[in-house]
C-alpha cells in the first residue's frame, strides 16, 4: 500500500514518458538512456540498502515491543525496505539486459523491454520518496512511544 502511490505515478511518467520517448528516438539512444539508468540505479540501490542496515540497526527493544503492542510489529518497517531493494534489482537486471540485447531484439519485444524499463526506474525513484515519508512516520511514532513511556515512568529531567 506504501508503493500504490508511486507505482500509479510511475505508470504515468515512466509508462508515458517512454512511450513519448520510444516515438520520438533512435534505438541508440533508449540504449544510451539505459546506461543512465544504471548509473543512477545502482549507487541508489546501494544507499537503500545501506538505510536498510542502518533502520535494523537501530531498532531498539522498547520501540519494537511498542509497535509489537499496537499491532504494527517490525516487518511493517522493514518490508518497505525490502521492496524498494527488489524494484530497484528488478530495473538494474532489465537495464542489463536491455543494454546487452536491445538492438538484437524484436521491434516490439524491444519497444516493451524499454516500456516496461522507463516504468520500474521512476517507480524505483518514486519508491525512496515513499522510503522517506514512512520514515518520517515512523518518526513521529517514536516520540509518541517516547511521550508514552515518560508517561509509564516519569523520568528526573533536572539530573
Amino acid at each position: 500500500r506504501e508503493h500504490l502511490p508511486g507505482l500509479l505515478g510511475a505508470l504515468v511518467l515512466g509508462g508515458g514518458g517512454g512511450a513519448v520517448l520510444l516515438g520520438l528516438t533512435p534505438l541508440s539512444s533508449r540504449h544510451s538512456t539505459a546506461l543512465d539508468f544504471l548509473f543512477v540505479l545502482a549507487p541508489l540501490l546501494g544507499l537503500v540498502f545501506a538505510a536498510f542496515a542502518l533502520v535494523i540497526a537501530l531498532l531498539n527493544d522498547p520501540y519494537m515491543r511498542w509497535l509489537d503492542a499496537k499491532g504494527v510489529g517490525v516487518a511493517a518497517v522493514l518490508e518497505p525496505y525490502l521492496a524498494s531493494i527488489a524494484i530497484q534489482v528488478t530495473a538494474i537486471l532489465l537495464a542489463v539486459g536491455y543494454r546487452a540485447a536491445g538492438p538484437v531484439l524484436w521491434v516490439g519485444v524491444e519497444a516493451a523491454a524499454w516500456l516496461v524499463l522507463c516504468f520500474l526506474f521512476v517507480w524505483a525513484l518514486f519508491d525512496v520518496v515513499a522510503l522517506g515519508r514512512g520514515m518520517l512516520f515512523h518518526g513521529i511514532a517514536r516520540a509518541r512511544e517516547l511521550k508514552e513511556r515518560d508517561r509509564a515512568q516519569p523520568v528526573d529531567r533536572d539530573g
